[in-house]
Parts: structure tokens; sequence; C-alpha cells
């Protein structure tokens, strides 16, 4: 506690991030909105933490992007929870990923974003159930989209990771 009667929380902003995945999760997406504008406003405030500066860039991304349907499975992701999950756990994580188109040639910047953020999210779970197999079929497509000059600069988390993955 400060001096001042308030609770301090280091990690307020990975908490509000949380709280924001399961609003989208339950359907609520102004909510959802509302609480990833408080977690990017708390990443961007000097002074932060850095795990909450990359949860508000985590945000920031969702925000600027047409669907948050993945921002649970992100946020997961970030938080390393994957390897933590049994195989049956992870294998209903995959079917609740958003499809994944493999033609890019005529996506929009939002579209592209979207498709890195569900092959990367898709590779990592089956990487993660050992399922070499159907992990290898889309990482040629994720390398070629995260390599694509129309992902958006605000999409490079996503840009990232997809690499990383």
């Amino acid at each position: 506690r400060r001096g001042d009667d308030k609770l301090m929380l280091p990690y307020k902003g990975l908490l509000i991030a949380q709280l924001a995945a399961i609003e989208f999760q339950l359907g609520n997406t102004l909510r959802g909105q509302e609480l990833c504008r408080e977690c990017a406003a708390i990443g961007d405030a000097q002074g932060g933490s850095r795990v909450c500066q990359e949860f508000g860039r985590l945000a920031m991304t969702c925000l600027t992007r047409a669907d948050q349907n993945h921002f649970a499975f992100e946020v997961m992701y970030a938080l390393k929870q994957f390897s933590r999950l049994p195989p049956n756990m992870l294998e209903r994580l995959h079917s609740r990923i958003g499809p994944a188109t493999t033609a890019v040639d005529n996506l929009s910047e939002l579209e592209l974003a979207e498709l890195v953020s569900a092959l990367m999210l898709r590779a990592c779970i089956l990487f993660h159930m050992g399922d070499l197999p159907r992990a290898m079929e889309i990482v040629p497509t994720l390398t070629h989209v995260c390599l694509d000059f129309r992902l958006p600069a605000w999409a490079s988390f996503l840009r990232v990771h997809g690499l990383y993955c």
C-alpha cells in the first residue's frame, strides 16, 4: 500500500488485458474495447513496467483491428500459457481460431493482420501439441505473410511473433 490508501498493482495493465480478453470471448465487444483502451493508456504511461508496456502494445494492436476474437489467444500466447495446457485443451483452442485463408494477394492490411494472427496462433498451438506435420503446413504461408510489405506497422507484434513461432 501507498500512503494515500490506494492499492498498488504493478501489473495492472496485464490484469486489464486479461479482463478485456474475457469480455471479447463473452461477446461484450464494447466493454472489451474500453478495457483495451485503459490497458493501452497504462502501457503508454511514463515509468510503467515493461510487462504493462508490452500488454499495452498488444491492446493497441487489438483496437486497430476489425475483429478482436483472437485477442484472448494472443494474451494466452504472451503469457506463455500454451505449454501448460493438455493436448485436448490445445486442440479445442486450435478449433476456435478463425479460419485462415492461404490466398493473400487480394487481402487488405486489416485482413493480412488477421491472417498473421490466425496462422501464428495455429502454428504455435500445433507445435505445443507436438503436431509437427500440421504445423509445418502453416509455416510457409505464415513466413510469406509476415514478410509481406503490406502488413501495417501497427501489426509489428504479430509479424515478430509470427516469424519467431
